[in-house]
């Protein structure tokens, strides 16, 4: 870059010097700017300035003139100091420099230096101790100077372990190349001989002078903390390969000493690189703790391997020298620097481990060598054994086993059960062959095996997709499973296919759930004994009626949408009463003019669909018929005559009537004679507290009890049975559309269990008597919205109608929200039967619903003179 901008090699090293500085300004309260620790009282007038470009501490003694003058024998220790240089003055003048205090040409990185007192000049008055320190916040000085009678045993131990440690790693490093080199894998033997080297220059670094390099302070520091953290990196990774350190841990350690090898390569001051180097050992630590923690414990589980010991002796070494440096890094503890030893004892220890794994493995060879024959044949009398075992179970099961590659080819060996499964031996054949897959079936299963063996999606999710059953020849129900076959590098290599005949299992659950439902609509036909008949007596006159009509040409939409109201009322009303077969047969049929009626009935010819219907009236009656038939001893001889019975039969008191008025009596003995045909209304109610209560546990839905008021209002029912029965769709609207599930409940703060009820009253309606049921839920409620989407799907003209008008539309003939037919909705047939029943009567129905809070339909219909049968 021109015009004094900078460049990016310098806009990386600024950014890294203001982070550093960022974070020891942080840090300052914790890590102090104070390199003395201690405090002495022989020294005085102790002070702070600069000297040179660099913080500088000068203190002076006389006291310890003195004690040298005692005690000629004795010495003087200037103390141990790490990143920092001394010099001594005796009354001025310098007679004593530990290192160099410009710091270009240092002699080491940690510095110390001894004196004997006879040294000193006999006419001394006053001693000055200038210490100059090359990192603001890192530098230490252990101590002031002291007189002792016995040399400095800190300071000179540290140099000493920093020499050893060099030579001892260089050491290591030739041991490794020449005794695991083709013995262990390339990476592993390369690896730990790296890590020998770095260590080896890192005690050189370390004292630097001894070894006659001249270096300044600054890359003494930045050579050794670099190629420390390296060699660390190497030793994780080392651990790594023999398995010791998972992947994911030596990979965060990684990523962290990447991120502070950037203070280390690119800082210009001590302090930085000081800074990069402790970031690291927190990381370091845990990695360290690990590897003594799980090494620990697979010792413990096997006390007499000595090379699992030596893994743990190795994480133990390496630890507490990390830590007592980072004692005395911090001033708290005035010892020798032993990392370099630390090191060397955990590479020692991890040598000495990886050789007695080489001799265990060595000597597990020469007696292969020596018992090759009698070992193969041990080992293959237990694996013929093993394997006869394994047949004779799997044979034993009587279930087809038999495994295919990612060819589809079948494996050779296969239970003898999947002949007889089968048909065929799988032993040289395709799986598809095997499970005689054609056209698209055969497609999709090779396009399913391709998806398994190219490894994208989980096996678990696919096999989901895979074939359910053996479609058998003979009817036999052979459902199929598949399982994985893995190698140890996770790899699907084969799918073993289980094939189970459970025909037998199947046709007793069958039969068990046939005898349940048949005992529980016996049950309901004892219990509904009178509303089943009145249905009965309901259908016979609809079908009736409807067949005349059609039987005398009236063939029309009206005539063919009547029809579907009927069907779909009645398929409903069987249901109730657990008449599955009925059920079924009636849904069916509807569904077959359903498609008709969803065309408008344009492909039907005149004569052809009315003998169509013709038949089908006269067989669905017949069916009905013979079907109760069966159950003449459930039902009773009564159920079987003419007529519906109240007390005494419909049509005696119809005549009764009838003579009443042509004999002219008092009207009042004819109201009190139709009076006995009266019924409380709940009587035609009843049924739905078991349809809503089976519906609501069909459809996973919680309900409390159903809450009626008024069943007790008497009517005469003979021209509202109709009305009546096609309550059904009201309250199957409340369970499946209305109310949620428990947890949508739960979301919205309401009971997990819905409510639903009806009241029954007597009101005035158009001037006349009438009587108003409303059936009331707290669900969901109805979104108008949409409503008008659907009805805007339809191609029906929404604008200017009221959400009133939108909400009651659901009523409409065709109209449903639901986009799936359901046997409980989707046609659009349900309430609009209602409205039709209610409306030929001259009453009225509505619904009213608020979002979220539930809906309520209201019929309301006139009260109607009896029906006279002369």
């Amino acid at each position: 870059m021109n015009g004094g901008s900078l460049s990016l090699f310098d806009f990386i090293i600024q950014s890294v010097q203001q982070l550093a500085l960022l974070i020891l300004t942080t840090l300052q309260p914790v890590a102090g700017s104070q390199i003395l620790t201690v405090t002495d009282p022989a020294w005085t007038n102790g002070k702070w300035e600069q000297i040179g470009g660099h913080p500088a501490y000068r203190a002076s003694s006389t006291e310890l003139i003195e004690r040298c003058k005692k005690n000629p024998s004795s010495f003087l220790i200037l103390p141990l100091t790490i990143q920092a240089t001394q010099i001594l003055y005796i009354d001025g003048r310098s007679v004593v420099i530990v290192d160099d205090p410009s710091f270009r040409a240092v002699r080491a990185y940690y510095g110390y230096k001894e004196i004997k007192c006879s040294d000193l000049p006999a006419d001394a008055q006053e001693m000055t101790w200038e210490v100059r320190t090359h990192s603001t916040y890192f530098a230490r000085v252990m101590s002031y100077p002291q007189v002792s009678e016995t040399r400095d045993a800190v300071g000179a131990l540290t140099i000493a372990i920093c020499i050893l440690g060099a030579g001892g790693c260089l050491a290591a490093a030739l041991m490794v190349l020449v005794v695991f080199l083709g013995k262990f894998p390339g990476k592993l033997v390369f690896a730990l001989a790296g890590t020998c080297v770095l260590f080896t220059l890192y005690g050189v670094a370390c004292v630097p002078g001894d070894f006659g390099i001249t270096i300044s302070m600054l890359n003494t520091h930045r050579v050794a903390v670099t190629v420390f953290w390296v060699g660390v990196t190497l030793l994780f990774y080392t651990y790594k390969l023999i398995g010791a350190l998972p992947k994911w841990i030596f990979g965060i350690f990684l990523a962290t000493a990447l991120f502070n090898l950037c203070f280390m390569l690119a800082g210009t001051s001590s302090d930085t690189l000081m800074l990069g180097s402790l970031l690291n050992f927190p990381m370091s630590s845990i990695v360290l703790y690990y590897l003594f923690g799980s090494n620990l414990r697979k010792a413990l589980k096997a006390p007499r391997d000595i090379a699992q010991w030596g893994f743990v002796a190795s994480a133990l070494a390496t630890m507490t020298a990390s830590h007592i440096d980072m004692m005395v890094l911090a001033g708290t503890l005035k010892f020798p620097v032993v990392m370099p030893l630390g090191v060397l004892g955990g590479i020692f220890f991890l040598i000495v481990s990886l050789s007695i794994m080489i001799s265990r493995t060595y000597e597990e060879r020469d007696h292969l060598r020596e018992n090759l024959e009698q070992e193969v044949e041990k080992k293959t009398a237990l694996l013929a054994s093993a394997n006869k075992s394994l047949d004779g179970m799997i044979n034993s099961l009587g279930q087809g086993f038999t495994s295919f590659n990612a060819n589809g080819a079948c494996a050779p060996v296969s239970s003898r059960a999947c002949e007889q499964l089968f048909g065929v031996d799988p032993a040289s054949r395709y799986i598809w062959e095997v499970l005689r897959l054609e056209g698209s079936d055969l497609i999709d299963f090779n396009r399913w095996i391709g998806m398994c063996f190219a490894g994208s999606v989980d096996f678990t999710v696919l096999e989901k997709m895979a074939p359910k059953e053996f479609k058998s020849t003979d009817g036999r129900y052979i459902p199929l499973q598949f399982f994985p076959i893995r190698n140890k590098l996770g790899t699907l290599t084969d799918i073993v296919v289980v094939a189970t005949d459970k025909t037998a299992e199947r046709k007793a659950n069958l039969q068990l759930e046939e005898q349940r439902r048949r005992a529980e609509m016996i049950l309901m036909m004892a219990k509904e004994k009178k509303t089943l008949k009145s249905l009965v007596s309901d259908l016979r006159e609809s079908f009736k009626s409807l067949s005349t009509r059609v039987s005398g040409g009236e063939m029309n939409r009206e005539i063919m949408l009547e029809y579907a109201r009927l069907l779909h009322t009645f398929k409903g009303a069987f249901g109730i009463f657990a008449m599955r077969d009925l059920a079924e047969l009636f849904h069916r049929i509807e569904s077959e003019w359903s498609e008709e009626r969803a065309t408008g009935f344009k492909s039907l010819n005149g004569a052809v669909s009315q003998q169509k219907c013709l038949t089908q009236l006269n067989m669905l009656l017949d069916v009905v018929e013979s079907t109760l038939e069966e159950y003449r001893e459930v039902l009773g001889r009564s159920f079987f005559e003419s007529g519906n019975v109240v007390e005494v039969k419909v049509e005696k008191i119809d005549k009764l009537v009838l003579d009443l008025r042509h004999a002219r009596v008092d009207g009042r003995l004819v109201t009190q004679a139709l009076c006995l045909k009266e019924e409380p209304i709940l009587n035609f109610f009843t049924q739905y507290v078991d349809v809503v209560n089976r519906l609501s546990q069909r459809l996973r839905k919680r309900l409390r009890p159903v809450e009626i008021s008024g069943g007790d209002l008497m009517i005469v029912p003979d021209q509202y049975r109709n009305i009546f029965a096609s309550f059904v769709h009201v309250f199957a609207n409340s369970v499946d559309h209305g109310l949620e599930t428990p947890a949508e409940r739960r979301e919205v703060g309401k009971d997990p269990a819905g409510k639903i009820s009806i009241s029954f009253t007597r009101t005035i309606h158009r001037n006349q008597d009438a009587i108003q049921i409303v059936v009331t839920d707290d669900g969901r409620g109805i979104d108008p919205s949409r409503i008008t989407e659907k009805l805007s799907s339809m191609g029906v003209n929404v604008e200017g109608l009221s959400p009133h008008e939108i909400l009651n539309k659901i009523f409409d003939p065709g109209f449903s929200t639901r986009t799936v037919v359901t046997e409980t909705s989707g046609r659009g047939i349900g309430l609009d039967a209602l409205k039709s029943s209610v409306e030929f009567v001259g009453g009225t129905v509505f619904v009213e619903s608020d979002k979220g809070k539930g809906s309520r339909f209201t019929v309301t219909l006139p009260v109607l003179k009896p029906a006279m049968n002369a």
